[in-house]
């Protein structure tokens, strides 16, 4: 909203867009006044549907006047209702689960090998997270926008979440075969800014080497986990190798 021609008032100002950095900074210095929204995404109040998922031609005024909303339409729309209704019930149970399992599982799965290292000291590091749902979830390639949270000692904190665009578009532009589109995966981990680590369930070849040279360190080894789960065993995993005792690392130019 903040470009010359969205026509907005920031925009015919030239006021720019709070970088995510600062709006953590920001969220963070009110965090202790009032409950912090960090969840919210940008909507629009001229369309149906969401940024980048405009559902506007599934109701033209000639498909809403042929809705037959006293008959048999109604009924099925109240059984569709439902349907919508038991899918998000169930969306908010698995949500339940994955932070009751969060609350109550160590920093690192048993068994995982990792010496267990003290956690004073230790500085927080900013992980963003392919997910939904609470889990580890989506492909690297696959991403409309990412999961930021913060690892401490204290635990794994949600701190805000960053758009970005897909650019895989298939099997053979998911960056496994060097045909990754430059421009896009650029833009991507540009918007990654002070993350250590990105969290997916998959990821190709020629953008895992990107984000290594970008001081990103990509992680697929914790597909479908519980995404606090997944968050605090990186976390784990950093110090264990010291990462953690060092300054946080300067970014490199993508």
């Amino acid at each position: 909203i903040a470009e010359a021609e969205h026509g907005t008032y920031y925009g015919l100002m030239e006021q720019a867009s709070p970088a995510p950095a600062q709006l953590q900074e920001l969220q963070d210095a009110c965090a202790g006044d009032m409950a912090m929204m960090r969840h919210c995404r940008q909507c629009r109040a001229d369309a149906v549907g969401l940024l980048g998922e405009d559902r506007g031609s599934e109701f033209t005024m000639d498909k809403v006047d042929a809705l037959d909303l006293a008959g048999i339409a109604y009924e099925a729309a109240m059984l569709r209702r439902k349907e919508v209704h038991d899918e998000i019930i169930e969306q908010l149970e698995q949500k339940r689960a994955a932070r009751q399992a969060s609350q109550t599982a160590p920093p690192a799965p048993a068994g995982d090998g990792l010496p267990k290292v003290p956690t004073e000291n230790l500085r927080s590091v900013l992980m963003a997270v392919a997910g939904s749902n609470g889990v580890v979830g989506e492909h690297f390639g696959h991403a409309r926008e990412f999961l930021i949270y913060e690892a401490s000692p204290a635990g794994a904190r949600f701190v805000g979440h960053r758009k970005t665009e897909p650019y895989c578009d298939g099997l053979e532009s998911c960056g496994d075969d060097g045909l990754t589109p430059e421009s896009v995966l650029d833009r991507t981990i540009a918007t990654l800014a002070g993350c250590e680590a990105v969290l997916c369930s998959k990821i190709g070849f020629e953008p895992w080497s990107q984000l290594e040279a970008a001081g990103i360190m990509p992680n697929g080894e914790h597909a479908l986990e519980p995404i606090d789960v997944a968050v605090l065993a990186v976390y784990q995993e950093m110090a264990a190798s010291g990462r953690l005792a060092q300054p946080a690392p300067s970014r490199k130019a993508a």
